[in-house]
């Protein structure tokens, strides 16, 4: 998604995803923490700091787990 720093990121960073709702629409806003001091918001290519959630969905939908293996691999049992 065009973000990648090619360093190994500190001890106990973290990617955050946050989900905004604004005019009826749904928009993905992705950060990287790297300390209790440094946040950094990610911009994703393609997009604004903010991006449309569709556009978002579509861009993961290759390297997302189905479904069923989710709950395969989860050992999820239907009720």
């Amino acid at each position: 998604m065009g973000v990648f720093e090619y360093r190994v990121p500190k001890f106990a960073s973290a990617i955050i995803w946050e989900l905004y709702e604004a005019e009826g629409r749904n928009y993905v806003q992705v950060s990287y923490r790297e300390s209790d001091d440094y946040t950094k918001n990610l911009t994703l290519a393609g997009c604004d700091t903010r991006c449309d959630y569709d556009w978002f969905r579509n861009k993961l939908e290759p390297i997302l787990m189905a479904q069923r293996d989710r709950k395969n691999a989860c050992d999820i049992k239907e009720d």
